[in-house]
C-alpha cells in the first residue's frame, strides 16, 4: 500500500492522459448536469469533483451512492458511473436505471459485469488497470473523470491538473514521512472509535475520505460529521463522561471565517470537557492545494495507524 500512495502523482497524470486519448465521443450538445455514479473507494473521486466544482462550474453535479437514481435524470445529464470490481450491486442498478432513461454514461471499471453490459451496450467505456484494492486506486480514477469533463466541454481542466501534480511533488517527501503523523498517532491511542470533522464545502469530501480510510486502512470504526450542522445537533452529546472518542477535524485556511470562529469555539469546549480533538496542518498556498493534501494526509495517516496497530 505505502508503494501504491507513493506513485499518487503518476497515477493522476496517467488517468488525465487515458481520459483525454479514450475513444469517447460526446457528441455537439454540451450536457446540462452531471452524475458521479459510485460506491466506496469507486466515489470518493467523484465526490472530490463535486466538490471542487461547487466555485468553479456552473453546473450542478450529484454523487450517486445508492441504486436510486433521481427522477430529474434525463438524456441531457452526463453520467459517469465507476466500479473498480465491475461487480457492484448498487452501482449496476443505477447503471440499469439510467441505461432506460436514455442518459449518456461513460463507464470506468477493470472488468465484471459493468464492463459486460457497457460493452453490450455499446456504451463507451475505460478500463483501469487490474490488481488494485478501490481504495487505491482515485488519483487514476480522479485523473479519468477530470479529463473526461474537459472533452465533455464542462469544466477545463488541465492546468487544475498541473497544479495538483506540481503540489504533489513539492510536498510528498513530508506527507509520506511518518514522522509528520506522530501528533495524530498518539492523539489517536488505543482507541476503536473514531470521530472525523470536516467542513461542508471546504474539506468535506476530504474528511469522508479519511474516514473510509481509517475504516479499511486501520480497521477503526470512524464515523463523519461536517460544521456548521455539526453545531446544531451533534456537539451537544459530547461530553468526557460519556467516553468520548478521539476527534480530527480537517479544515483549510480558506473555510469560511464565522467557521473558522465556530471550529475554534468547539476546539475551547472540547479541551474544556477533556475531550481530544486533533487538526492536522495542511500544506498548499491555495483552497485546491491544502484541498489535496488533506487528501494525501488522509492516506498515510491511516496507514501509519494501521501499521501502528499490526494491520
Amino acid at each position: 500500500m505505502y508503494d501504491k500512495l507513493l506513485q499518487w502523482g503518476d497515477d493522476l497524470a496517467g488517468g488525465f492522459a487515458q481520459g483525454r486519448e479514450a475513444k469517447v465521443s460526446f457528441g455537439d450538445s454540451t450536457p446540462l448536469s452531471i452524475a458521479f455514479v459510485g460506491m466506496g473507494g469507486s466515489g470518493i473521486a467523484g465526490r472530490i469533483i463535486t466538490l471542487l466544482a461547487r466555485t468553479m462550474v456552473q453546473l450542478p453535479m450529484t454523487i450517486i451512492d445508492g441504486p436510486t437514481v433521481p427522477a430529474h435524470f434525463q438524456a441531457s445529464t452526463l453520467a459517469l458511473v465507476t466500479s473498480y470490481s465491475g461487480d457492484t450491486w448498487e452501482t449496476l442498478r443505477a447503471y440499469d436505471a439510467l441505461s432506460a432513461r436514455g442518459v449518456r454514461m461513460v463507464v470506468v471499471t477493470s472488468g465484471g459485469l459493468l464492463l459486460q453490459r457497457a460493452q453490450a451496450d455499446d456504451v463507451p467505456y475505460l478500463l483501469m488497470p487490474k490488481g488494485d484494492v478501490p481504495r487505491a486506486t482515485l488519483a487514476r480514477m480522479l485523473g479519468i473523470q477530470l479529463a473526461l469533463l474537459e472533452r465533455a466541454g464542462v469544466w477545463q481542466t488541465a492546468a487544475f491538473v498541473a497544479h495538483l501534480a506540481a503540489h504533489w511533488e513539492q510536498v510528498k517527501g513530508q506527507v509520506s514521512e511518518r514522522a509528520t503523523y506522530a501528533g495524530f498517532l498518539a492523539h489517536s491511542g488505543e482507541s476503536q472509535v473514531m470521530h472525523v470533522w470536516g467542513v461542508t464545502g471546504d474539506s468535506d469530501a476530504a474528511a469522508y475520505r479519511l474516514q473510509t480510510q481509517l475504516n479499511e486502512n486501520s480497521k477503526v470504526a470512524a464515523v463523519m460529521s461536517s460544521f456548521p450542522e455539526l453545531n446544531h445537533n451533534l456537539l451537544v452529546g459530547f461530553d468526557a463522561g460519556h467516553g468520548a472518542a478521539p476527534i480530527v477535524l480537517l479544515m483549510s485556511d480558506f473555510a469560511d471565517d464565522m467557521l473558522k470562529t465556530s471550529a475554534q469555539c468547539v476546539r475551547e469546549i472540547c479541551i474544556k470537557r477533556g475531550i481530544s480533538l486533533y487538526k492536522p496542518t495542511l500544506l498548499g498556498d491555495t483552497w485546491v492545494s491544502q484541498l489535496a493534501y488533506s487528501l494525501w494526509w488522509a492516506d498515510f495517516a491511516s496507514y501509519y495507524l494501521g501499521c501502528e496497530r499490526g494491520y
